[in-house]
């Protein structure tokens, strides 16, 4: 485990993050970076950003965000607002003592190898690319699904907040800047999903609550490590993040939380309680249990996931 900021995360030679299509889309809202913002104006000299967890992709010089997407996701628009509001300052006239041009480059994108330094999920990357990435476009994609709506969202709340002249002063933009780039993290880079999983499935410190349907995912990954190897492994990971990926899509899109989709689901399945049922995790993993062979929960649980 290192100990590190988030300048440093960021600040290795090319290096790039990106949110696994089968992790869960942008979910803070308002009151989330509402506090986020508190916590900068209450903070003196340091801030603090939690614990991260990167499983190495098979790409060069890429991390696969396994924990800690939220916060990641967050900082960058931060950033994004930041190096907006800073230009726009200097452009009037107004002394700004920190690099803007940096500012671009560590965090957003590659101003070299002309590369994003911060990906999010497939479905909402295009939009995250317009509407973060590339500050100061005309913005031309509407936000359709709930976590684009969420990024919109979180990008107004910080343009009002950080627009100088009017709720801050250039010093104190400046101020939250260092705090943010210099706050302090620990992180942990595994090599393999399973490793992955398994830290996942037993530690958990992301900012916003997990939902039980992130917390049976979890549980689903570490479930086919402990029953499955070599090829059909692979198989049956690849089936179900792309299932977990489709899911997260469709939940979304028809704008009921994710818990009450799995709930529901849960209760028309032949081994549940029917509606009786109220806790899904306990009761998938009694299912579980009672199985006395690998290959049959491997096929359970993509059965229970298609």
């Amino acid at each position: 485990m290192e100990t590190t900021t988030i300048e440093n995360l960021f600040g290795h030679f090319s290096r790039k993050f990106k949110i696994p299509a089968y992790q869960r889309a942008y979910s803070w809202d308002k009151e989330n970076i509402l506090q986020f913002i508190e916590d900068l104006k209450d903070a003196k000299e340091e801030y603090y950003l939690g614990h991260f967890l990167f499983e190495e992709d098979e790409s060069p010089n890429t991390l696969l965000v396994i924990d800690g997407q939220q916060r990641l996701t967050t900082c960058v628009i931060f950033f994004s607002v930041l190096l907006q509001e800073l230009t726009r300052s200097k452009t009037c006239g107004a002394t700004v003592a920190i690099n803007i041009a940096e500012i671009e480059h560590v965090f957003l994108r590659d101003l070299v190898m002309k590369t994003q330094r911060f990906e999010t999920v497939t479905d909402d990357n295009n939009f995250f690319v317009d509407e973060i990435i590339t500050p100061g476009r005309i913005i031309c994609q509407q936000a359709i699904t709930a976590s684009q709506q969420r990024i919109r969202a979180a990008k107004d709340v910080f343009s009002k907040t950080c627009s100088i002249g009017q709720n801050v002063t250039v010093s104190e933009l400046q101020r939250w800047y260092q705090l943010v780039s210099t706050a302090h993290c620990t992180s942990l880079t595994v090599k393999g999903k399973e490793k992955a999983a398994r830290i996942f499935a037993f530690q958990n410190d992301r900012g916003k609550e997990l939902s039980r349907f992130e917390t049976l995912k979890s549980f689903f990954l570490l479930q086919l490590y402990l029953h499955s190897s070599g090829e059909p492994l692979a198989e049956h990971l690849k089936y179900l993040e792309n299932e977990i990926s489709s899911i997260y899509h469709q939940v979304v899109r028809i704008r009921l939380k994710e818990d009450e989709v799995l709930l529901n689901y849960w209760r028309t399945c032949i081994e549940s309680n029917g509606f009786d049922s109220v806790d899904v995790i306990k009761e998938v993993k009694q299912v579980l249990r009672n199985m006395e062979d690998g290959e049959s929960i491997c096929s359970w649980i993509r059965n229970f996931a298609g």
